[in-house]
């Protein structure tokens, strides 16, 4: 008998319930795409006594194939037994960028409807001061670099094949979600992964139990909590105990100002996305909270509730959101 299915809204992203049965329909990327692997082969003429290097092209398919579960209200996308980055990365390979562009053949089938992009590592600790004033673009956990996974396919999606980044969510899970054993190897290639959820438009939203805008909490061009930012953590911490088993989703946003050359972030999209996971790591780790219960969402520059013509609105639209939802 399958699981209860999960209550779609607009403003949800769990996917806590899934279909025991869901039709699975498994798509092959570039099934005619072929890598040419070059091959040296050595041919001797014992009659000359000559060596022959002859430069031969061999075509090998080198596809991996991408699963779509298929539900009664999403469809969940896997890209199984594929690489998609390397250890402690967050940037897209070159394997992985073909396989994203195969993603985006698929997707735009489903025009207007809301892509939720889940970013995943292993347990392996990731070291470093989370407030280091010199630390360089790297992740100081696996929080911070699960969701600067997602944002990597999020800015593949829109920058390169125009998908509309309003309906675009990078959601971090950090290690908490493994798929395989984090023990061996390969285990661990697996879970360093994205998963895609494809949610269709609705008329009806979820309603917020809870809303709490916080302005002002970061460094410029940062995702470093500052001084007054962790003070308004710890006091909102307090509020938010209030409501246990409660999904707490954490919304990072950006002003409209280009990331610096020497920025650590590549895009405002992975800036958005590592301020909600600052924010999340503060409570997981200072104030005890389920991370299974926190998400850490990056929402770029697409969503100002100020103007950015002006330094104050620009320090107003570099904002987290908190909202909290009554798990559905």
């Amino acid at each position: 008998m399958p699981a209860p299915r999960q209550r779609i809204t607009v403003r949800t992203t769990s996917t806590s319930h899934v279909d025991s049965n869901p039709q699975q329909v498994i798509y092959n990327p570039n099934s005619n795409r072929k890598r040419k692997l070059f091959l040296l082969t050595v041919v001797a003429l014992f009659v000359t006594g000559t060596v022959i290097i002859v430069f031969n092209w061999q075509t090998v398919s080198t596809a991996t194939p991408i699963a779509v579960n298929e539900f009664e209200e999403y469809i969940h996308i896997t890209f199984p037994n594929a690489v998609m980055f390397e250890s402690g990365q967050s940037y897209l390979t070159s394997d992985s960028r073909e396989l994203i562009d195969s993603l985006a053949k698929i997707l735009v089938q489903y025009p207007n409807h809301r892509i939720v992009i889940h970013g995943h590592s292993t347990n392996i600790p990731r070291f470093g001061d989370l407030f280091s004033l010199t630390r360089p673009y790297q992740y100081s956990s696996n929080i911070h670099l699960s969701v600067a996974r997602a944002a990597s396919v999020a800015v593949h999606l829109i920058y390169h094949h125009g998908f509309d980044p309003i309906l675009i969510e990078s959601v971090g899970m950090g290690e908490f979600r493994p798929i395989d054993t984090n023990s061996t190897p390969e285990g661990r290639a697996n879970n360093r992964r994205v998963d895609v959820f494809v949610f269709p438009p609705v008329d009806d939203e979820i309603e917020v139990y809870r809303h709490f805008f916080l302005p002002l909490i970061f460094e410029l061009d940062r995702s470093r909590l500052s001084a007054f930012g962790r003070e308004m953590i710890d006091n909102m911490a307090s509020i938010l105990a209030q409501y246990p088993n409660y999904r707490i989703v954490i919304h990072g946003h950006t002003d409209n100002m280009p990331v610096g050359v020497n920025s650590w972030y590549p895009s405002n999209i992975h800036l958005s996305a590592t301020r909600a996971a600052s924010v999340a790591v503060y409570l997981i780790y200072h104030h005890g909270f389920d991370p299974i219960l926190i998400e850490s969402v990056g929402m770029g520059k697409f969503r100002p509730i100020y103007t950015n013509n002006t330094p104050e609105g620009r320090a107003n639209n570099s904002r987290v959101e908190i909202l909290v939802f009554p798990q559905s």
